[in-house]
């Protein structure tokens, strides 16, 4: 359950961190993005868990990767909340992270769908 939970957050966030990549070239999921939009700290914020729990008990190694990779670029959002983070670290954070957004969503975008079709299996690459 948590192996279909984590595919399914990697392919939905990698939609919201590639979403301007997306809508430049998909514009049938353009509405979809737009909709998940407002929810997608909460959304990386779940798969960055999912990766870390996936990765710690069952060695998943890319979808863990992927799901912890994903879900920090989009629950950058969150360190505003964390008092002892200086501005300037937390800005820091924040532009090393959103550099790589695109490319890292559709990385996490390709690794959830390798996983859902070809790592049916546990303790394997994906």
């Amino acid at each position: 359950m948590t192996h279909f939970l984590l595919i399914a957050g990697c392919i939905v966030s990698g939609l919201l961190a590639a979403s301007r990549f997306i809508e430049e070239r998909f514009p049938q999921i353009g509405s979809l993005v737009r909709y998940l939009s407002p929810f997608r700290v909460y959304i990386g914020f779940f798969t960055l868990i999912m990766g870390l729990v996936k990765l710690l008990s069952t060695r998943d190694v890319l979808t863990g990767l992927a799901g912890i990779a994903v879900g920090a670029v989009l629950a950058v959002g969150l360190l505003s909340f964390i008092p002892s983070l200086r501005d300037e670290t937390r800005d820091k954070i924040s532009m090393t992270l959103l550099g790589f957004q695109t490319p890292i969503g559709i990385v996490a975008i390709v690794v959830g769908l390798i996983a859902l079709f070809f790592g049916w299996g546990e303790n394997r690459l994906f």
